[in-house]
């Protein structure tokens, strides 16, 4: 599977889940979405579909683009099986 922009990019620039302006939206089929947002601070928001909601901040754009990248790359080696509640605790730990 291949992350691809959220109902074809139409939500960048729009007003996102923590009231800022969405600047990267994506989601890897039937599995996940993740938003970055910038305004009065820059925040990513990711959904395992089902399983997890989590919100994390960032202090700059920079350092929220290399949290979301790394949390795509986390979500994409999720375990689908009867460890995936012990990997949502590590996730959120983690991010």
């Amino acid at each position: 599977m291949k992350w691809v922009s959220f109902e074809n990019g139409t939500t960048i620039g729009q007003t996102g889940s923590e009231g800022d302006e969405i600047i990267y939206d994506e989601i890897l089929p039937n599995t996940a979405r993740i938003t970055l947002e910038q305004g009065s601070v820059v925040s990513i928001t990711c959904g395992i579909f089902g399983t997890l909601v989590n919100t994390t901040f960032a202090s700059s754009l920079d350092e929220g683009k290399k949290k979301y990248d790394a949390m795509k790359l986390a979500i994409e080696n999720a375990p689908n099986d009867d460890s995936l509640m012990e990997w949502c605790d590590w996730f959120v730990n983690k991010f």
